[in-house]
């Protein structure tokens, strides 16, 4: 459904339309699809390493395609890549550690959500329930207006603002922003003067998976394109489909996270963990775009405050703040839509978009490991 639904994006171009609308449109299920240039890309780097796709055969096939299309991307920009090893920014959490990505990604937001809901008293609120709603999105509200204002490249992103922003004091400040029981018309960012602006994606690419062994080895990994089929560009000679995070960067010359040679747009990518005295009990993922940071408050909160399980803690109905408004799942009751509406939320008509979780849960007392795998999502949960 989803393959066909992005026809008109892969028709559009004769290299994406030949390898991924074979007889011209979207396969059917039960069809089998092949994309021979694209095994022969992954057998040139199984063979002769990452440096063939970045400097070698594969890397002058995506130069040359970019060229002809009149592209910025050529073999020096590729040739000069390198990926980061980077420490993690973290968070206390009803005592526990939340470890999420820096800058650029957006894990700095997920954090302050998570240090603005925690005010004391979460335990004592009832799950889903107009008052605690009502906290949770007047924080995204407050920690989406600073990732609209800060969120770029981790070089355009001095260290001082980033602690600043993650700061106990910080929270409570912003915290005190917040009226119970009405919606602000708007928050802006810490001194900055600016107003929450939200880029969407559309329909999403997003993959998430957490996995965890007998040994203690821990993994959250998440990967996108960004859209659908990213960009709709393909280079037919290697089979590959290119990305088009850069529809993340802002053109505005005094922001940050301004267009700009060598540099990475905002991103929305956040795997995560969760640690226990230094240990990881926790690896989870919200896949959807500007979802994520929403979802993994809303996840921590179902496990830590509201005594969830795992699976509990991913299927729970959620609520998302659009940018403009506050779209609630089905299982959120017309009671609490209707109060939410009364404390001055806009409420949205809008379906879908809720992202979709994936996590491992570690007891280390027990030896057990506990798996949830969320069912708005292709996916599963299983042990080996």
């Amino acid at each position: 459904h989803q393959w066909k639904t992005v026809e008109p994006l892969l028709a559009s171009s004769p290299e994406a339309a030949t390898v991924f609308l074979p007889n011209g449109s979207a396969p059917r299920a039960g069809e089998v699809f092949r994309n021979p240039f694209l095994v022969n890309t992954l057998e040139q780097v199984a063979s002769n390493g990452i440096n063939t796709f970045y400097r070698g055969t594969i890397a002058k096939q995506i130069a040359e395609e970019f060229s002809r299309l009149g592209g910025w991307l050529d073999l020096n920009d590729l040739s000069e890549h390198r990926s980061n090893w980077v420490d993690p920014i973290r968070t206390t959490f009803l005592g526990r550690t939340v470890l999420e990505l820096p800058p650029n990604t957006q894990g700095m937001t997920a954090l302050q959500i998570l240090n603005l809901i925690d005010a004391g008293d979460l335990n004592k609120l009832k799950h889903n329930s107009p008052t605690y709603l009502h906290r949770l999105i007047e924080s995204i509200r407050i920690a989406f207006s600073d990732r609209a204002a800060y969120l770029a490249d981790s070089d355009a992103v001095p260290p001082a603002l980033l602690d600043h922003l993650l700061s106990a004091d910080y929270a409570s400040l912003r915290r005190d922003e917040i009226c119970p029981d009405r919606a602000a018309r708007e928050y802006r960012a810490w001194h900055n003067g600016s107003s929450t602006t939200i880029p969407v994606a559309g329909t999403g690419d997003t993959v998430y998976l957490a996995a965890a062994d007998d040994t203690g080895t821990v993994i959250s990994l998440i990967q996108s394109l960004f859209g659908a089929f990213g960009s709709g560009v393909v280079s037919q000679n290697t089979g590959l489909v290119f990305q088009n995070r850069a529809s993340l960067f802002s053109i505005e010359p005094s922001h940050p996270n301004c267009l700009h040679g060598g540099r990475r747009p905002q991103h929305t990518l956040i795997p995560a963990l969760v640690l226990e005295d230094q240990a990881p009990v926790l690896a989870f993922g919200v896949m959807g775009g500007d979802m994520q940071a929403q979802g993994h408050a809303q996840v921590l909160a179902n496990l830590f405050a509201f005594g969830m399980t795992l699976q509990e803690a991913g299927e729970a109905a959620r609520v998302r703040w659009t940018g403009s408004a506050i779209a609630l799942e089905s299982g959120i009751s017309k009671h609490v839509a209707d109060t939410l509406a009364g404390f001055g939320h806009s409420l949205s008509s809008e379906q879908g978009g809720f992202g979709g979780f994936q996590g491992v849960q570690i007891d280390h007392k027990h030896g057990v490991l506990q798996g949830g795998s969320d069912p708005r999502k292709d996916g599963l949960a299983i042990g080996w």
